[in-house]
């Protein structure tokens, strides 16, 4: 048999990739790793993609083959214990296998959390919604939430900080970045991701995280985290500042990323693991230290404030603020300094968070000053006070202010080191 390293079906034309390429000789950008598998959906006529599967226009049309040996995977996790799913690129198959699958997934355990990859504007790939009700949105997380998913990306806020390192954007922007209403409380929030540069990546690029090191992952994650309602990931190693320096690795080349396409290695966890020990032993301090820290921002995240709590902005009420910068000669004011309030009406908890993003400076003798929004909610007497104890510090750290100070002069903070975040859980009288 004449050896031509295609196989029969692949005689006439090559199998179709995952991203759309039909080809016997991809590029190394190609997703030649994955097939493209047929959903009923005719991807090669883009939005005018004829559709042979059941659609709320054409409920009558039979259930593709295909969409019962998908269920029958999903079904043989769950067999297994499995009840949680991410699902890659989820936008670039149609919703309607996802409202099949999913409800039919949650019939065998209603518990069931399924999380989607999707990216919005994706127009090369995505699988327009049939619904005309919901083509109107042109929205593919709308879609996918609606489908059923518990949560789709929200990458909106982390593209934001990763320009405020590349200097293209201030710490004052994130306050457009974060999406809003139901679609942003489902957002899950995150810092690195198998797609993403590791936030302690020593490369320095535009694409990257300026070689700062593990530290910048911690007012990162903690604006993040801390911004909606939403759920919230932590990528493996990134608790403990897995840099991705371990040198090229075949197909992913040396892009900061701990690769998933090659046999690689996770040395910063290897050391936590310290030989099935588990205990972080062959951890150097900083590192034992930065697990810790992201040990408390997740037990901080069921605070009522953050976990039903409202967003409300205070870089705009600092603008003018003459201690609201980092100790440099330029004093930006919302330059690298960022802060929010997170208040639940109904417990009438309130928590303060506020960031240091400078990768070197401290920022000493800072006041925040709180808008009328957020002073109004606290619903503090004329004569009254606020406190506030650090749910991240490892160490006491609290702030104290009166009443009437807080819009005028700002409540005063302990000093910001460079690559830090405090949650202050307040406290009035």
């Amino acid at each position: 048999e004449k050896i031509d390293g295609l196989f029969p079906a692949e005689a006439k034309r090559g199998r179709v990739t995952g991203d759309n390429m039909n080809t016997w000789t991809p590029n190394q950008d190609c997703w030649y790793e994955t097939i493209k598998f047929n959903y009923g959906y005719d991807f090669t006529q883009g939005a005018k993609g004829k559709r042979k599967h059941t659609t709320v226009l054409q409920p009558d049309v039979p259930v593709p083959n295909l969409w019962k040996k998908m269920d029958a995977v999903i079904a043989y996790w769950q067999e297994m214990g499995v009840d949680g799913f991410r699902c890659d690129v989820a936008h670039i198959v149609p919703s309607e296998f996802w409202h099949w699958a999913l409800a039919r997934a949650r019939e065998r355990n209603p518990k069931t959390f399924f999380y989607a990859e999707c990216y919005e504007g994706d127009v090369r790939l995505e699988v327009p919604d049939a619904n005309p009700e919901l083509a109107v949105f042109k929205s593919n997380p709308t879609s996918l939430l609606e489908a059923g998913f518990d949560a789709v990306y929200g990458h909106d806020a982390y593209k934001r900080l990763l320009e405020i390192y590349q200097d293209k954007a201030w710490a004052n922007d994130l306050d457009s970045a974060g999406r809003a209403g139901f679609v942003g409380d489902n957002s899950v929030r995150y810092a690195e991701n198998h797609d993403e540069v590791r936030v302690a990546s020593p490369q320095i690029s535009p694409k990257h995280w300026g070689g700062f090191g593990p530290l910048v992952g911690r007012p990162v994650s903690g604006i993040l985290f801390g911004m909606s309602r939403g759920p919230v990931m932590v990528y493996y190693g990134q608790e403990v500042g897995e840099p991705a320096d371990v040198g090229a690795a075949g197909f992913e080349l040396d892009k900061g990323r701990t690769t998933f396409f090659d046999y690689w290695s996770v040395p910063t966890l290897i050391q936590w693991m310290n030989n099935g020990k588990y205990d972080g032993g062959g951890l150097p301090e900083l590192n034992r230290d930065l697990r810790a820290f992201y040990g408390r921002l997740l037990n901080s995240l069921t605070h009522p404030a953050l976990a039903q709590g409202n967003f409300i902005a205070l870089n705009p009420a600092n603008r003018e603020n003459s201690t609201y910068h980092v100790a440099d000669d330029k004093k930006e004011n919302g330059r690298w300094l960022y802060s929010f309030l997170r208040y639940d009406p109904v417990s009438k908890r309130s928590l303060l968070v506020t960031a240091n993003l400078h990768p070197k400076n401290a920022a000493p003798g800072v006041k925040v000053k709180f808008s009328e929004e957020a002073t109004r909610l606290l619903a503090l007497a004329p004569e009254g006070a606020v406190t506030g104890s650090d749910l991240l510090s490892a160490k006491p750290s609290t702030i104290k202010g009166s009443a009437k100070d807080l819009a005028a002069t700002g409540i005063a903070l302990p000093e910001l080191p460079p690559l830090s975040i405090a949650y202050f859980d307040l406290s009035t009288k």
